[in-house]
């Protein structure tokens, strides 16, 4: 006997069930029920009545006879056609059944009619291959969402947009107080002084304290944080692979206290319900189309949309951990790009604890919105005092999340009015190199292969101390050589199998033999995310890189200052006297300079630059540079080197970047930084 077909349950159950069990699923999540049997229906239909049939109603026609032959007619076996077989009747059936979504009615019986059905189509359209995914057959906007949900939809559209109407007079209140605090950054003392002096305007009654006031906002947000246990000294956070840990596997400290308590806690902010509540706002929705309704360009980069990989992504399914959904990346016009940026701060002014927060960008803003500080997305930040040994493990709540996006969760667009299944997708992470050295689990800079994004392998140096150190310079007295046009890049499949060849080592001799031979230690948490590519979704930080590294590093060259190191041969050095009067014009410049151009620039020749920040360096080299450093060179060709860099890096910093320039401006650095080496 041939064995039923099964088939994906309608039911959103997950299993594969046979058609029956199918129908009673479905009859489960519908409520439908049977119509009752008369009793006298059931009497004559049961076998255990003892009861005779009751009688029917009288005839009123005879019926008609007729007289059968008792000679069976003559039946030829092969005009007889052959059954079809059940199993392959079955998968054809199933593969013509699309789901459709029932039309709305405006009574609110109507609700069942956003429950979905089943519905037969033509041959001609079931042709595609059954290993393809299935296409036309949902609604993208809707796939995901639970039929419980579907049928409700109503009463959670109306809950949702009436929400801001159904909160008191003393709500609104505490709404705007704590507004108030957060966007002025009033000190807690300043708060105190306000309750003693000063009321609510319209109820008149005393401002709450900051203690009932934080207790009232985390009831009405519906935000609630995650705690985590983590690290004493914040190695690890006990999440993910970590979580039945008891003590750290970075510093062997016990994870809970001698009472039962953990030592450290993370609190983790969850960022679906943060999204959910981007669509309440109608003024939101709209600005948050700009992702959609762009227009694409293929002559120019304007914006991280421009870029190959989010075009490739738009040709590509979505697959959660090797599961493939039938939709496309950013198949809907409300998926949302988000970029993903940490990196170690001191908060203090004794500079001796770091944290690191964990913010995410919206890209699906304009370029000059999203970074503003109302629109950034915080999800938690790391504890201090020292830096995460382990950073993927503070963001296993974050990829959890990540992933549940992926496949869609449900939530309301107030512009349509409607629900829908929202999705959010990881493009970019953004940090400076020990940053992403950490997220990558690579070696990193010291390491024998320090670069992300190729395998030019490094060459050991002499430092200032007597040391020796890495690094990987373009000229090479000896093999390998490498030709800065065709550099051996990484691939993605390629770092997460070197980093399982790591973590697949019997011992720790082997696991460190392995990461030196590769320059990966491990497999990135965030490369369970279907949307992130190892390297490509790591990109450079100009910030740090440009102005925070090399301008700096240069400034430092030219004052003798860099390592200890003279000119040698060279005669690319400034007198120290005259460079400390261009640090006093820079930093008097600063009062005819416009605010709209940047911050002030301070005097780069006092110690330690004077404390110039990433801004301050910028405003140095694309304005103040080329002004004060022409003809203050012994040899033109040194500040003609400088000048180069600063027009390059105007090329890539600029709103638009013609595609037709990209091969120039890649030559232009190469050529740049061999200068540079000589």
């Amino acid at each position: 006997m041939a064995p039923r077909p099964r088939v994906n349950c309608a039911c959103k159950c997950g299993n594969y069930v046979t058609t029956e069990v199918e129908a009673k699923h479905l009859q489960k999540i519908y409520y439908t029920k049977r119509m009752p049997v008369p009793l006298i229906i059931r009497r004559q239909l049961s076998m255990r009545s003892p009861s005779p049939p009751e009688p029917g109603p009288p005839l009123q026609y005879q019926p008609e006879r007729f007289s059968l032959s008792p000679v069976p007619p003559d039946i030829d076996v092969n005009q007889v056609p052959e059954c079809e077989d059940p199993a392959s009747l079955w998968a054809r059936v199933m593969a013509t059944r699309i789901q459709i979504q029932l039309q709305e009615e405006e009574s609110d019986r109507s609700e069942l009619s956003a429950a979905t059905g089943f519905v037969s189509r033509s041959d001609s359209d079931a042709s595609a291959e059954p290993d393809d995914p299935p296409r036309g057959r949902f609604n993208t906007a809707t796939y995901g969402i639970s039929p419980s949900e579907l049928l409700r939809e109503g009463r959670i559209v109306r809950a949702v947009v009436n929400a801001a109407k159904n909160l008191s007079q003393s709500q609104l209140d505490d709404i705007e107080v704590f507004d108030f605090i957060v966007r002025d950054k009033i000190s807690i003392r300043t708060y105190h002084h306000m309750q003693s002096r000063f009321c609510l305007t319209r109820s008149h009654a005393s401002l709450p304290s900051l203690k009932n006031l934080r207790s009232r906002i985390l009831a009405l947000c519906g935000l609630k944080p995650e705690v985590y246990d983590c690290c004493k000294n914040s190695c690890v956070c006990f999440a993910g692979p970590f979580a039945d840990l008891d003590a750290c596997p970075e510093c062997n400290t016990p994870r809970k206290n001698a009472a039962g308590a953990p030592q450290k806690t993370f609190s983790y902010i969850p960022l679906i319900p943060q999204l959910r509540a981007l669509y309440c706002s109608l003024q939101m929705c709209k600005a948050m189309r700009y992702r959609h309704d762009r227009p694409h360009n293929n002559t120019t980069i304007q914006d991280l949309f421009d870029s190959d990989r989010y075009c490739e992504l738009l040709d590509t399914y979505v697959t959660v951990d090797g599961e493939q959904k039938p939709y496309k990346f950013f198949a809907d016009w409300r998926d949302i790009a988000l970029a993903l940026s940490t990196d170690g701060m001191c908060p203090f002014k004794r500079r001796k604890n770091s944290c690191w927060p964990l913010i995410l960008v919206n890209l699906n803003l304009p370029p000059d919105e999203r970074t503003h500080l109302e629109n950034l997305i915080c999800v938690g930040v790391i504890p201090g005092p020292k830096s995460p040994k382990n950073l993927g493990s503070f963001l296993w709540p974050l990829v959890d999340e990540l992933l549940q996006l992926a496949s869609g969760v449900t939530a309301v667009d107030v512009s349509t009015q409607k629900l829908f299944s929202l999705r959010a997708y990881l493009l970019s992470v953004f940090g400076d190199i020990p940053a992403i050295t950490k997220l990558l689990e690579f070696v990193g800079h010291n390491g024998r292969y320090p670069c992300r994004f190729c395998l030019m392998s490094a060459v050991q140096g002499v430092t200032a101390g007597g040391g020796t150190h890495l690094y990987c310079p373009l000229h090479r007295n000896n093999a390998p050589f490498f030709d800065p046009l065709n550099l051996p890049l990484r691939t993605h499949q390629d770092s997460v199998q070197k980093g399982l060849e790591v973590l697949g080592a019997r011992s720790n001799n082997a696991q460190s033999n392995l990461a030196t031979a590769s320059g990966i230690k491990g497999v990135s948490a965030l490369a369970r995310l279907p949307s992130i590519s190892i390297p490509l979704s790591f990109p450079i930080d100009i910030m740090h890189m440009i102005f925070i590294n090399l301008i700096p590093q240069m400034v430092d060259i030219w004052t003798g200052n860099f390592n200890g190191m003279d000119e040698g041969t060279e005669s690319y050095s400034i007198d120290i006297p005259l460079f400390k009067i261009i640090g006093e014009i820079i930093e008097n410049s600063g009062s005819t300079m416009p605010t709209s151009h940047g911050c002030r620039v301070p005097n780069i020749a006092l110690p330690h630059h004077g404390g110039a920040t990433a801004e301050a360096w910028s405003m140095f080299g694309g304005y103040l540079g080329p002004c004060v450093l022409r003809g203050r060179f012994r040899k033109t060709k040194y500040y003609r080197h400088f000048v180069r860099l600063i027009k390059l890096v105007h090329q890539i910093t600029s709103f638009e970047i013609p595609r037709a320039d990209i091969p120039l401006i890649r030559e232009g650095f190469i050529k740049w930084v061999q200068d540079y080496e000589k």
